[in-house]
């Protein structure tokens, strides 16, 4: 194949990829916001999506950048709340955070179900508590 014919394959990979998404996950830093194709394709696609309902947009500000230019960007909740970047935070409110934004989408696709990893959670300190009968701590 030849680079050409790659890259319309790869395109196409991407355009049916986003014509299935019901949420896209944008991990915002002045990579993505000077990528052409990103902007110029990706985004514009899904932006289209998002006013007509058919996706929800949760843009993520990773690291710093000119976010505040991008007319899009000012207009949407862009997490973590206050635009403070994502990186600029110690490593366990960035995984709390992460962790917090997964539940949200993992609750929108099963509303009032408990989510997986605290079912796991539940069953391990079930668990640990029916091994530790009659120890004392």
């Amino acid at each position: 194949m030849s680079a050409i014919s790659d890259f319309i394959a790869w395109t196409a990979e991407i355009d049916a990829a986003l014509d299935r998404a019901d949420i896209g996950v944008l991990l915002i830093s002045r990579h993505f916001l000077t990528s052409d194709f990103i902007m110029g394709h990706d985004v514009e696609t899904m932006l289209q999506r998002h006013a007509d309902h058919d996706i929800i947009i949760y843009p993520i500000l990773i690291s710093d950048c000119t976010w505040q230019s991008v007319d899009w960007l000012r207009a949407i909740n862009l997490l973590p709340k206050d635009g403070v970047p994502h990186n600029s935070f110690g490593e366990a409110e960035r995984y709390q955070i992460m962790a917090n934004i997964a539940l949200e989408i993992a609750q929108m696709f099963h509303p009032g179900e408990e989510p997986a990893t605290t079912r796991r959670e539940d069953a391990l300190l079930r668990k640990q508590s029916s091994t530790n009968r009659g120890v004392l701590t």
